[in-house]
């Protein structure tokens, strides 16, 4: 029996040593624990307080936090927290609505 690939059949998992990665969207709907792991495994963590942003585990500008509470302010989010993986890629508490991903996403870029 093929496991797909060189015999040509096709498989329903991805080849070996490709990582399977939910988009960010996704990652809120899942359980505690993979929520538990996305802190456990982040680089930089963000919280946000009374709409303030401030880290709480790696480096982040000044700047960047100032940007990030301005925004926070401006759409109304008090509470939350921001996970940053190895390779960049935010991860977002539930109570960052979706619609405000993207927004945060490009302050974090720049």
């Amino acid at each position: 029996m093929s496991r797909g690939g060189a015999a040509g059949t096709p498989s329903n998992r991805p080849p070996h040593g490709t990582a399977c990665l939910l988009p960010a969207s996704e990652l809120a709907t899942i359980d505690p624990f993979m929520r538990f792991l996305s802190r456990f495994f982040a680089t930089t963590a963000i919280r946000i307080h009374n709409g303030k942003a401030s880290c709480i585990k790696g480096k982040m500008m000044s700047r960047m936090l100032n940007d990030l509470s301005s925004l926070c302010q401006d759409q109304g989010i008090r509470d939350g927290e921001i996970w940053i993986n190895q390779i960049g890629k935010p991860s977002f508490s539930k109570s960052i609505p979706n619609s405000a991903h993207q927004r945060i996403r490009n302050v974090l870029s720049t």
